[in-house]
């Protein structure tokens, strides 16, 4: 009975740590989608639900300071970038110690849309979301949200070849 009791709280205290440290790798949860906003827009759309005590930082920031968040395109076939990355949620600015400057953050949620204009019969676009994600004792390191989507543009456009941007309209502050 005693070895019984002994292996049980082996084994949850080692799913406890298992948790903790699943939580602690990835305190950062983002979903990607796209929105067709008419025949000829697109918006990829990535939607980060952030872990209390987490924050992700915004775009546009100093070189010198944390990751910003930025959009890298790989492949763009029948669309083209319209704008810069934008972002969308309640964000804060605040001064932090650890950089030595006043920085953007999102705590809890934020969504970042990058849109495209259709310029062909069908599109292909591929890349990838960069942000960075810190608490108030570490931050993870710079991590990529991957996006490749496919579809059809107005059944008048031409067909479609591939833009020369490799990396669409970076960031962009609000």
């Amino acid at each position: 009975m005693k070895l019984l009791k002994s292996t049980f709280l082996t084994v949850l205290l080692a799913m406890f740590t298992l948790a903790a440290a699943a939580q602690m790798q990835d305190p950062v949860h983002f979903k990607v989608s796209q929105k067709k906003v008419s025949p000829t827009e697109l918006e990829v759309i990535f939607t980060g639900r952030i872990d209390n005590g987490w924050h992700v930082y915004s775009t546009g920031l100093p070189a010198d300071g944390p990751i910003s968040a930025s959009l890298h395109t790989e492949k763009a076939e029948g669309v083209k970038a319209e704008g810069k990355l934008s972002h969308r949620g309640k964000e804060i600015s605040q001064y932090d110690k650890m950089f030595g400057m006043t920085l953007r953050y999102f705590e809890h949620s934020v969504t970042f849309v990058q849109k495209y204009k259709i310029t062909g019969k069908t599109y292909n676009v591929k890349g990838y979301l960069e942000y960075g994600a810190c608490n108030d004792e570490n931050c993870i390191p710079p991590t990529q949200v991957d996006f490749s989507f496919k579809g059809e543009g107005p059944a008048d456009a031409p067909e479609a070849e591939e833009t020369e941007e490799t990396e669409a309209a970076d960031t962009v502050a609000a």
